[in-house]
């Protein structure tokens, strides 16, 4: 496996874990707290698939990325988990890098993660 798969393996291990702070409400309230809808739920709640992953793997790479330099470890998160949806030169852009800067440092982000699999921690 190289690198992205354990990085990958690792957001749906991340993803897999309680939410963390309050939830916010599946219903809506009233003022009274009495609200009950005229037809009952009207929504269904929603099925969630069945999601495999290595527990053990996520683990291991969450240790990993907690251990990395402040400046790796923030290209990792932003790329990974808080902007999955965006590409390489977007979140360059959010964390105000230059692009190629924003490549060189993920590589060595990367190289460290390897070398942190390798070892084992």
């Amino acid at each position: 496996m190289n690198v992205d798969d354990y990085l990958q393996n690792w957001i749906l291990y991340l993803r897999s874990l309680p939410i963390a702070g309050p939830t916010p409400d599946s219903t809506c309230r009233s003022i009274e707290h009495r609200y009950i809808p005229e037809a009952g739920e009207v929504f269904e709640e929603e099925k969630k698939e069945e999601v495999y992953f290595d527990k053990e793997q996520g683990e291991l790479i969450e240790k990993i990325v907690c251990g990395l330099p402040q400046k790796y470890k923030t290209i990792v998160v932003s790329l990974y988990i808080k902007y999955p949806y965006l590409s390489k030169s977007q979140v360059a852009q959010k964390l105000k890098m230059d692009k190629y800067t924003f490549d060189k440092t993920l590589y060595l982000a990367k190289q460290l993660i390897k070398k942190g699999i390798n070892n084992g921690i």
